[in-house]
């Protein structure tokens, strides 16, 4: 009977069948911001969205946030935990695909290079948009903010990642975002 039930666990129909509705409006949501994604990156031609991969991914998703609700026996998981955990699997399935193989040299190597992070690259507006909804103008006029996204793609592609780093990064950017209105008030109060 035990085994009956790990083997269940480990191919995660129950799951499916406890947030079915749930998982496809996620699957919904990402599928629409991935292509969002390719076509204002101009990766059209370049990238595509593999479904199955985006499947599997948002299982991984609920299974990890699942385990997590229920050893801290929580209801729901806040928004940090939600786009660290999406991150996370994201880079982990890689859904987004190139699908481009241009000359086989170094110099063209050097030129693809941005494909090779293309979901690294989502991630990383997945956690700006996430976490700080701003408009792209904004971005575009600030060195500070432009500075740290480059730091948030930079930590995505070359650092150890799991779930509870990219937590903690979007932790400290709440903390951050405090600290900034609290000194506005200051400012304003002089």
């Amino acid at each position: 009977m035990e085994n009956e039930q790990v083997k269940e666990e480990l191919d995660y129909k129950y799951l499916v069948q406890k947030y079915e509705s749930v998982m496809i409006k996620r699957c919904n949501h990402l599928e629409q911001r991935a292509n969002e994604f390719i076509k204002n990156q101009g990766y059209s031609n370049s990238v595509i969205l593999n479904h199955s991969m985006l499947n599997i991914m948002v299982v991984d998703y609920f299974a990890d946030i699942e385990r997590l609700k229920e050893f801290h026996d929580i209801k729901h998981t806040n928004k940090n935990k939600i786009t660290a955990y999406t991150t996370y699997w994201w880079l982990r399935r890689r859904p987004l695909q190139v699908i481009v193989d241009r000359k086989n040299t170094i110099e063209s190597a050097i030129e693809n290079e941005k494909l090779v992070y293309v979901n690294e690259e989502f991630a990383t507006s997945l956690i700006i948009k996430d976490i700080f909804n701003i408009d792209k103008s904004f971005i575009k006029n600030n060195t500070m903010f432009t500075k740290y996204i480059e730091h948030v793609f930079y930590y995505l592609k070359y650092r150890m990642l799991d779930a509870q780093s990219i937590e903690w990064l979007l932790a400290t950017a709440d903390t951050c975002k405090e600290i900034g209105k609290i000194q506005s008030a200051d400012k304003d109060s002089l």
